[in-house]
């Protein structure tokens, strides 16, 4: 267990592949939704004209009935925008999303690539969104369970919870992780479902070891970016905090694609 655990440091091409597939997957969705803010921005200013909700009801009511009839039509043309371009979104972030997990999923597991069963990775995309959502209302009832029981505040409360908080986040990224390699193994979603509930019974033993392993790695990655972040202050040296988020999220994304090997290793071994 040991030695494989320190071996899986040594970062090969399936490392490199999946996470720089996925920060390009992760950053072509951003650049995505900034695009349809700023079209949304830019039709909602043409309507305004730069004009205050104020301005604009004085508009309307001293206005023609041209005006007003314009104003409506501007309106009309928004919400088609906003509700059409809305749904359309959606569907290219889902897609975009579950290809770029079929390849990585592809290349881990030796399989060609193929189009016919694509429609199942976006399916099981949308079973992990539900899942993530009764996960959150979970970990929300524990926790507010556990503040009206224990209701102590100052750093070390902090800390202990930062440290929890990523307890949970790994426990439902190890559940993903196993789910869709399931479904790179089965091609069925229910079947991968299944499935997954049998290796984690089956590999319990192995499981619960390489888990603690990857949240003790989690922690200290955490705090190697917080002594990072000091660092920087006592020299003056300041990032934005577009900066150090971009910086954070790529540290937690090759921490995905170390985990994402060291667990099919561990627990899958060729």
């Amino acid at each position: 267990m040991l030695k494989t655990y320190l071996h899986s440091f040594k970062l090969n091409r399936n490392f490199w592949y999946t996470f720089i597939l996925e920060a390009a997957a992760i950053a072509a969705i951003v650049l995505i939704i900034l695009a349809f803010g700023n079209i949304l921005t830019a039709k909602a200013y043409a309507i305004s004209g730069g004009k205050s909700p104020d301005d604009l009801k004085l508009m309307l009511l001293s206005g023609s009935e041209e005006t007003a009839k314009d104003f409506l039509t501007k309106i009309k043309t928004f919400t088609v925008i906003f509700v059409g371009g809305g749904i359309l979104l959606i569907l290219i972030l889902l897609m975009l999303f579950s290809l770029a997990q079929k390849s990585i999923w592809d290349k881990l597991t030796s399989q060609k690539f193929s189009w016919l069963n694509f429609w199942r990775w976006n399916m099981m995309t949308l079973l992990l969104i539900l899942f993530f959502i009764i996960y959150i209302l979970i970990y929300a009832l524990f926790r507010l369970t556990v503040n009206l029981l224990i209701p102590l505040t100052g750093t070390a409360y902090t800390l202990t919870w930062q440290v929890i908080n990523l307890f949970f986040l790994l426990v439902f990224l190890l559940f993903t992780l196993i789910m869709l390699y399931s479904l790179a193994e089965k091609h069925k979603v229910w079947e991968a479902v299944g499935n997954t509930f049998h290796l984690i019974k089956t590999h319990w033993n192995k499981l619960w070891k390489a888990f603690l392993l990857s949240w003790v790695t989690i922690i200290l990655l955490s705090v190697f970016l917080w002594l990072i972040s000091k660092a920087l202050s006592l020299a003056s040296i300041f990032f934005s905090a577009t900066a150090w988020t971009v910086i954070t999220v790529a540290f937690f994304l090759a921490f995905v694609s170390w985990m994402r090997i060291y667990t099919v290793k561990e627990l899958f071994p060729s």
